[in-house]
């Protein structure tokens, strides 16, 4: 009994795997950023809006242009959140509102994306 193996078109011409796997990241992507400046209700709203005010308690701390009562309530509520893992991601956000100079919700999608 000869049994002969045959490589499908994604095994014997890397080039199809490849233009293949780009498109479905790039069409993931494409899906990812669709509405882009939407709120973020529209996938577990409790967690986005939880990190959104975890990132703006970061940036308002750090921002000399606003009054001492907007950034102690704004500290308050960042502080008030329970820790369940590193403010990585938060840090990272409040870093970017700084260097665009304002408050831009869609900044976390695109890096988590």
């Amino acid at each position: 009994m000869n049994i002969t193996s045959s490589k499908s078109a994604f095994f014997s011409h890397p080039w199809v795997l490849r233009i293949t796997l780009g498109f479905l990241f790039a069409f993931g992507l494409g899906i990812r950023l669709y509405d882009l400046t939407d709120l973020p209700l529209d996938f577990h709203p409790t967690r986005q809006l939880g990190s959104a005010v975890i990132a703006r308690g970061m940036y308002y701390q750090g921002l000399d242009t606003i009054s001492d009562e907007m950034r102690t309530i704004a500290v308050n509520l960042w502080k008030a959140r329970e820790v369940y893992e590193p403010r990585i991601l938060e840090r990272i956000v409040a870093t970017t509102y700084h260097i665009l100079g304002g408050e831009y919700l869609w900044v976390s999608r695109i890096y988590t994306s």
